[in-house]
């Protein structure tokens, strides 16, 4: 498979088909981080569409600073925080009273061969895990989602998010910190985090 550099390049030579496997090879993850990020099944494709235009109309001044994953990924996450002010101008993404933990677990997985009681369990937890994601202000939700479910490095989203290191890690604290509050009653912890 090329690299994404060797298909930018041939982008850039106006090669609709490396355009075309550029799209092919981050649609679905650009796919999910714009569902977990709004929670809108509706607005999925609406706000993709968007993106790759986005991506199609800069790539010129696509600079290898940065990989092309997280250049993309920063186009995402901006796309869908704009959609989200337009639903709720009154939003401030940069809040820092604004607190937002979800233990490194992957949403939905399940392990086969278990039981029904245990594989309801599972469900329901990941159901609530997903209500208290999506319960986050979209900074937190965003650093959970590109970390704990996306696995990017801290570098990779401090240049997605366009924040440094330290302000990645500190929301990521406290978004974590959050959800591990509000998944206490399903992972039997009490209010001073202890099982």
């Amino acid at each position: 498979m090329e690299s994404d550099e060797k298909l930018v390049a041939r982008c850039l030579k106006g090669d609709k088909d490396a355009y075309e496997s550029l799209v092919r090879k981050y649609q679905q993850r650009i796919f999910n981080i714009i569902y977990r990020i709004t929670g809108s099944d509706d607005e999925v494709e609406d706000i993709a569409q968007e993106v790759f235009l986005k991506i199609f109309k800069s790539l010129e001044t696509f600079r290898e600073a940065s990989s092309f994953f997280t250049w993309i990924y920063r186009m995402t996450v901006n796309a869908c925080f704009n959609r989200i002010r337009k639903r709720n101008p009154a939003l401030s993404l940069d809040d820092p009273d604004l607190v937002g933990f979800v233990e490194r677990k992957k949403l939905g997985e399940e392990e086969e061969g278990q039981n029904p009681e245990y594989l309801m369990e599972t469900g329901e937890l990941s159901s609530a895990i997903r209500r208290a994601i999506d319960s986050l202000p979209p900074d937190y939700k965003a650093v959970i989602i590109l970390r704990d479910i996306e696995g990017l490095s801290y570098q990779e989203i401090a240049e997605v998010l366009e924040r440094p290191v330290g302000t990645v890690m500190s929301r990521l604290y406290r978004a974590r910190k959050e959800l591990k509050e509000r998944l206490a009653p399903y992972l039997g912890i009490n209010s001073r985090g202890e099982e």
